[in-house]
């Protein structure tokens, strides 16, 4: 099966050709589908080319999960309106004899409106049969996606993910499990009861925290951690036991040698007043120099888990330079300039340096890098991707397009762009520039 994407006139259109023709003759889900407006569908028409079937879906304002999903993680409230969606959607093919079996559910395939509240999926009748795409398998394949895309701060989110893949891997789906998670969730204030709604899966997700935790606290320190290696399982004040013991005996220390200065300069004079001086800040100085890695190592442990720390973006192609200490590492790739777009008009001054790729461009805050506050401006309207040393720009399906030297390009189709090129979003043009 082969997907495009075709602009005509105002309307975006999703195409699906190349099917093995054999399936065509379910002439019944055709008919169903074409001839009748089915809520959560996507607008469908069949049309005939070299007698070949050809699916057209109408996409307009609206992006799919890849896209939405490109710079924003999975939290609850996405992921939910997406499962209740789906749920609501397979009784509805119920009612019209349509088997949910040919829904589509890649990320590529399943489109949100423009306020990200309501799912629309695609219904492809002349698709594989249900033997090798049912929809078990689809949704199986589709939360292992959404799984490296989740917000592991999201309890509820990551308890209703991981509970309905458990189930397509037992594959014992059913469809009221989409929404059934979120119903326990809702309903227990309890902590312990969310987390039980998860089963066993949840306890494997706390493990994954912890050790993900771990491995960030036992990587490289900085120079105020050189004292601590603490190994300790328990706390104490919220510093752990390691740190709070060594803490109280620097302390001790301080006070000592407090002591022992006044002692030997008032009452013994047996010292001049500067080496007083010294001896007494002796151990308030070590004790200063201790403090800010305890804190920091305190602050640490309270720290909630993130799964940025578990998957950081080591591999991002604009990450160019490396700060370590006082010493800047420049890769082999490296380049001292950043790409920009240079903005062409007279009402509007400020540039757009492409920091990070893929770099996204639209009114969407959550999920654009770069907020462009204007009327005619799609929540996402363009993304900019550096591959093999060459830069690209993308139309993320946007509602006045976008376009290259004056030439539209079609929605999500890269383009290969140049230092000097004109990028025109909407009606505002940039100028490309390297240096």
């Amino acid at each position: 099966m082969n997907t495009s994407y075709k602009k005509i006139l105002n309307k975006s259109k999703l195409i699906l050709s190349d099917f093995d023709t054999n399936n065509f003759s379910q002439s019944y889900l055709i008919k169903m589908l074409i001839n009748n407006n089915i809520s959560g569908l996507l607008p469908t028409e069949l049309n005939m080319v070299n007698s070949s079937p050809v699916m057209s879906y109408d996409i307009t304002s609206k992006h799919s999960v890849m896209s939405v999903l490109e710079n924003k993680k999975v939290d609850y409230p996405l992921f939910s309106s997406i499962m209740q969606g789906l749920h609501r959607l397979c009784y509805t093919l119920n009612n019209f004899m349509l088997d949910s079996c040919y829904l589509l559910l890649s990320p590529e395939y399943i489109f949100l409106d423009g306020e990200m509240q309501q799912a629309y999926f695609c219904y492809c009748p002349v698709c594989e049969n249900n033997n090798t795409y049912s929809l078990s398998i689809q949704l199986r394949l589709f939360l292992e996606y959404i799984i490296s895309k989740i917000n592991y701060d999201d309890r509820d989110c990551v308890a209703h993910i991981y509970s309905l893949h458990q189930k397509c891997i037992e594959d014992n789906l059913c469809v009221d499990d989409l929404i059934y998670t979120n119903e326990i969730s809702e309903k227990a204030p309890d902590n312990n009861i969310k987390e039980a709604s998860a089963g066993i899966l949840t306890d494997n997700i706390n493990a994954l925290s912890d050790s993900a935790s771990f491995d960030n606290e036992t990587q490289g320190n900085s120079y105020n951690d050189i004292f601590i290696n603490d190994s300790s399982h328990f706390n104490i004040c919220g510093f752990p036991s390691g740190v709070f013991f060594i803490i109280v005996l620097l302390g001790i220390i301080s006070l000592f040698t407090i002591i022992l200065g006044a002692y030997m300069y008032f009452i013994k004079n047996a010292v001049s007043s500067a080496l007083a001086i010294f001896i007494c800040m002796c151990g308030p100085a070590i004790f200063l120099l201790f403090l800010p890695s305890a804190l920091r190592k305190r602050k640490e442990k309270e720290k909630p888990f993130s799964s940025k720390d578990v998957n950081p973006d080591l591999k991002s192609p604009s990450v160019h330079i490396m700060p370590i200490g006082e010493t800047v590492l420049i890769n082999s790739n490296a380049t001292l300039s950043v790409p920009h777009l240079v903005y062409n008009g007279n009402d509007f001054s400020e540039d757009i340096e492409l920091t990070t790729f893929p770099f996204t461009i639209g009114k969407l805050s959550d999920s654009a890098n770069y907020i462009m506050d204007n009327a005619l401006i799609s929540r996402l309207h363009a993304r900019f991707y550096f591959k093999e040393e060459s830069y690209y720009v993308e139309d993320l399906n946007s509602s006045n397009g976008t376009y290259v030297n004056n030439n539209p390009l079609s929605p999500h189709t890269m383009t290969e762009i140049y230092d000097g090129d004109y990028i025109t979003f909407s009606h505002l043009t940039y100028i490309f520039k390297l240096c």
